[in-house]
C-alpha cells in the first residue's frame, strides 16, 4: 500500500481533479485504488458524477467523532463506498469521502478538537489504526489524500503522518511559495520526529494552472527558478491550463478523454508517482531503466537511498524477471558480478527472454576472465535458437579470438543466416578483428557472391576480403581480388593501391616502386582524411620504399606517436592483423629498422612463403 497525499497551499491550482484523474488512471490501468477526501471544509471528491455515491455516505469525519464518541475505532468498510464499475483492467476503486454532507457535518466537523484528539485521545495512534484498517480492508494499491490547503492540523495529518510521497502543486506566485516553503520544510523534517525506521516522504512538485504562453520576457523562468532554489528541487511535472467546458462538467480526463493534452499529463505525474513506489512491478522496471540513464529523474536520489531502494527491489521482486533482468545489468555495469551472475540466473529460471539472459551471462564470465564458462554459454546462446542481431554481435565480441571452432559456429547459426548483408559483413569484419580469418573469408566470399549487393558495399568488402587473404597468406588471390589486372593509374584509392603493393611485394619478393609512388602522391593529394595509426604506418612503409628515408623515418614516429591512444586493437600492415598497442609498437620498431638499416620484412611474408 502506497499512500499519497495531493496537497497546495492555496486553492485554485486543481488538486481535487489531478487527484481523481491519477486515481482513475490507476485504477484504469489494474490497479487497486482508494481515494481518500481530507479536504473537510470543501470536500469535492464525491462530486465527480463517476464518483458519486447512490446515497450518502458517511465518512471521514463521521469516523473521527464516531471513535471521539465511543473511545474505539469504528470498522472503516462503513464509511467507504465501491465506485469499481468506472473503472476496466481489473482494477478497483474505492471512495472515503469527506462525510455525508447533510445538517448535522457543519456541526460534526466543528466539534472536533484535533489537539485534543492528539493529546489526550492518542490521535496519532488512532491514525496509524486508519492505515492499518485500509490496508487489512481493501488491500489497496495506492491510497491518495485530498489534503486541506493551509496549515491546519487536518495538513500535518495528510502530508506529515499518513504519506509515503506528496504531491505539491503550486501556481508560481509569492503567495504560494511564501506558505509553502514552511510546509516543506516541516515535510523533510518529519524523518528526525516520526519516521525514523521509515523511508523519507517523496515529494512531488507540480506548477499548475499556468497558462501556457510565451514567456519572451522571462516572467515564467524566473520565478520557476525562485521556487526550486528555495523549496529545493530538481524536477517538477507541469499540469497546463486547459480551457475546455468539459471541466464545468468534472470529466475526468484520464477516462473519457484519453487522448487529450491534460489526459496526458495527468498520465504522467501518475507514472512519476509510481516510480517511486517498490511495491509496484511497472514502477519498478521503469526505475532501474532509468538508472542507465542518469540525466532522466533518477539523478535527484542519493546514491545510498538508491542502494537501499535497490535492496528492497531485490527483496520484494525475486519473482519478477523483468526486474531482476534490469537489476543485473545495473550490477554488471557497477562490476559486481558475482550478484550480477546470480540476478541473471535467476531471471533466466523465471522466464526471461534467454537469448538476452544469456548473452549478458557470456558477458559476465568473460569481464571475470572465465574464457571456459564464456564459450560454454555462448555455445548454450547458439543452441537455443534465440539469438537476434544485437546478441549476435556481443556473442561474436564476447568469444576468445582463440575458439575459431566456436566463431565459425556463429557463422553457421541461423540467426547469422537471417541477417542482411550489411550485418553480416560486419559480423565477417569483427571475427578478421579477432583472427578468426578462415571464417571470415568465407564470409567475404559470400558476400560477394551474394545477388544484389549495392556497389558500394561490394568494394568494401572486396577490399575486407582482400585483407584477409593477405592475412592468410594467400597473396595472389588477394591480388586479384583488389585488380584484375596490375595497374598504377588513378583506377584504384590508396587504400587498395597500397594492399596491392604489398601484396605483390611479398608474392614476388620485389619492391614494386611504382605502386608505392602511387601511394604517396595520393596521400600528398589529401586523399585519405583523418590520420590513424595505421594510416601513418602504411605511409611510413611507401615513403621507405621510394628511398626517402627521412619522410619515412617522420611518418613512422608519427604512428608511434598515435598508438600511444590506442586502448583495444590497430589494423599493422606489418602482421596485416588486428595488433594490441604494444604489438603495433613492436611492428613499428621493426620498421625503424627497415628504415635505418634495410633488415627486415614484414611478419605477413612467413606466412605467404608457405602458400607461394
Amino acid at each position: 500500500m502506497y499512500v499519497t497525499a495531493f496537497y497546495s497551499f492555496k486553492g485554485g491550482v486543481g488538486r481535487t481533479f489531478a487527484l481523481v484523474n491519477v486515481g482513475a488512471e490507476l485504477a484504469r490501468t489494474g490497479r487497486k485504488v482508494l481515494l481518500v477526501d481530507f479536504d473537510l471544509e470543501a470536500p469535492g471528491i464525491h462530486t465527480f458524477g463517476a464518483l458519486r455515491p447512490e446515497a450518502p455516505s458517511p465518512g471521514v469525519v463521521e469516523y473521527v467523532t464516531d471513535y471521539i464518541a465511543s473511545q474505539s475505532a469504528p470498522d472503516v468498510r462503513q464509511y467507504t463506498y465501491d465506485r469499481s464499475e468506472t473503472t476496466s483492467a481489473g482494477g478497483r476503486l474505492w471512495i472515503m469521502p469527506a462525510g455525508k454532507g447533510d445538517t448535522a457535518y457543519r456541526r460534526r466537523l466543528a466539534s472536533i478538537d484535533w489537539q485534543r484528539l492528539y493529546r489526550e485521545l492518542d490521535g496519532y495512534l488512532f491514525f496509524e489504526d486508519l492505515k492499518a484498517q485500509w490496508r487489512d480492508a481493501f488491500d489497496p494499491d495506492y491510497v491518495l489524500i485530498d489534503s486541506r490547503t493551509g496549515h491546519t492540523d487536518v495538513e500535518g495529518i495528510c502530508t506529515r503522518q499518513l504519506p509515503d510521497a506528496v504531491v505539491i502543486l503550486f501556481f508560481p506566485n509569492e503567495q504560494n511559495l511564501s506558505g509553502l516553503k514552511e510546509v516543506v520544510h516541516d515535510i523533510r523534517g518529519e524523518v528526525e520526529r516520526t519516521r525514523k525506521n521509515r523511508p523519507p516522504i517523496m515529494l512531488h512538485f507540480v506548477m499548475s494552472n499556468v497558462p501556457d504562453l510565451d514567456d519572451e520576457d522571462g516572467i515564467l523562468r524566473n520565478r520557476l527558478h525562485e521556487f526550486r532554489h528555495a523549496l529545493g528541487y530538481d524536477t517538477f511535472d507541469r499540469i497546463h491550463s486547459y480551457p475546455s467546458l468539459s471541466l464545468l462538467n468534472q470529466t475526468i480526463f484520464t477516462l473519457d478523454r484519453t487522448r487529450s493534452r491534460l489526459a496526458r499529463e495527468y498520465r504522467r505525474l501518475k507514472d512519476h508517482i509510481v516510480d517511486e513506489n517498490d511495491e509496484d512491478p511497472e514502477g519498478v522496471v521503469r526505475f532501474l531503466e532509468q538508472l542507465e540513464r542518469p540525466h532522466l529523474r533518477v539523478r535527484r536520489h542519493k546514491m545510498a537511498d538508491v542502494e537501499k531502494r535497490l535492496q528492497s527491489i531485490r527483496d520484494k521482486h525475486c519473482a519478477n524477471a523483468d526486474a531482476m533482468f534490469l537489476l543485473g545489468s545495473f550490477r554488471k555495469n557497477q562490476g559486481a558480478l558475482q550478484e550480477a551472475l546470480a540476478l541473471f540466473t535467476r531471471a533466466k529460471q523465471l522466464g526471461y527472454r534467454t537469448g538476452d539472459v544469456l548473452v549478458e551471462l557470456a558477458t559476465c564470465y568473460s569481464m571475470m576472465g572465465d574464457r571456459e564458462q564464456t564459450s560454454r554459454t555462448v555455445q548454450e546462446l547458439l543452441q537455443s535458437g534465440e539469438l537476434h542481431d544485437h546478441g549476435l554481435y556481443q556473442a561474436v565480441q564476447l568469444v576468445d579470438r582463440r575458439d575459431e571452432h566456436l566463431l565459425a559456429s556463429i557463422a553457421n547459426s541461423k540467426a547469422f543466416i537471417s541477417l542482411d548483408i550489411d550485418e553480416k559483413f560486419l559480423i565477417a569484419e569483427t571475427m578478421f578483428e579477432k583472427d578468426a580469418i578462415d571464417t571470415s573469408v568465407h564470409i567475404f566470399r559470400a558476400l560477394l557472391d551474394a545477388p544484389g549487393t549495392p556497389a558500394h558495399v561490394h568494394k568494401h568488402i572486396r577490399r575486407s576480403l582482400a585483407l584477409a587473404l593477405i592475412a592468410r597468406g594467400e597473396v595472389q588471390q588477394a591480388m586479384a581480388t583488389l585488380c584484375p589486372a596490375r595497374r598504377s593509374d588513378d583506377q584504384l584509392d590508396i587504400q587498395d593501391t597500397f594492399n596491392y603493393a604489398m601484396a605483390e611485394w611479398a608474392f614476388s619478393r620485389t619492391i614494386p616502386t611504382d605502386l608505392f609512388v602511387r601511394v604517396l602522391q595520393l596521400d600528398e593529394a589529401g586523399e585519405q582524411q583523418g590520420a590513424s595509426a595505421n594510416y601513418e604506418q602504411c605511409v611510413a612503409v611507401a615513403s621507405w620504399a621510394v628511398g626517402d628515408g627521412e619522410h619515412a623515418e617522420r611518418r613512422i614516429r608519427k604512428a608511434e606517436e598515435l598508438a600511444q591512444e590506442i586502448t583495444r586493437t590497430e589494423f599493422s600492415c606489418w602482421r596485416y592483423r588486428e595488433a594490441t598497442r604494444q604489438e603495433f609498437l613492436d611492428d613499428c620498431q621493426e620498421i625503424h629498422k627497415l628504415i635505418n638499416t634495410g633488415e627486415g620484412l614484414p611478419k605477413f611474408f612467413s606466412w605467404a612463403v608457405s602458400k607461394h
